[in-house]
């Protein structure tokens, strides 16, 4: 949950957090909580936590950016929290098929190869430049949205 890997790799076990966690609350609702079955090292604790550990998915742990900042980088626990962000109730939501259509169009324009299998050459940039396309139409709140939550969260680096 904490460690940090590939981007890709990152943004795949955020996604299945996030997706686990959806199927126990109401996105509706202000909190929503996962349990997670490894130890968590809080950040003000000396010693990890013993599983199963019960967090706020929206809490911005910005875990990446504040324990082990590295570019190109990430932490499936700022993904996780981001995914929740974003596809929380609001106005400017997203829906699973315009975050599908976002990766693939940011998949589609990455160089030198697109991206599949393991090569999942993602880029925060690409991300942004895909959430930003005309094709999309999506409005400046809900594009906003998005790459806000992508500092709000650390996963924008």
């Amino acid at each position: 949950m904490q460690s940090r890997e590939e981007f890709g790799a990152a943004i795949s076990e955020g996604w299945g957090h996030f997706f686990a966690q959806g199927i126990f609350n109401n996105r509706a609702e202000s909190t929503a909580y996962y349990a997670y079955y490894k130890e968590f090292q809080h950040p003000f604790w000396v010693e990890p936590l013993d599983p199963p550990v019960v967090f706020e998915t929206f809490s911005q742990w910005r875990w990446k950016n504040n324990t082990c900042p590295v570019a190109g980088r990430g932490v499936e626990l700022d993904w996780m929290g981001f995914f929740s962000h974003v596809f929380r109730y609001n106005v400017n939501e997203y829906k699973y098929g315009e975050v599908g259509s976002i990766f693939k169009k940011a998949c589609t324009n990455s160089s030198p190869t697109p991206c599949s299998g393991s090569n999942l050459a993602l880029t925060w940039t690409k991300l942004t430049n895909s959430v930003s396309a005309a094709e999309f139409g999506f409005s400046l709140d809900k594009r906003n949205r998005w790459i806000n939550a992508g500092g709000d969260y650390g996963i924008n680096l």
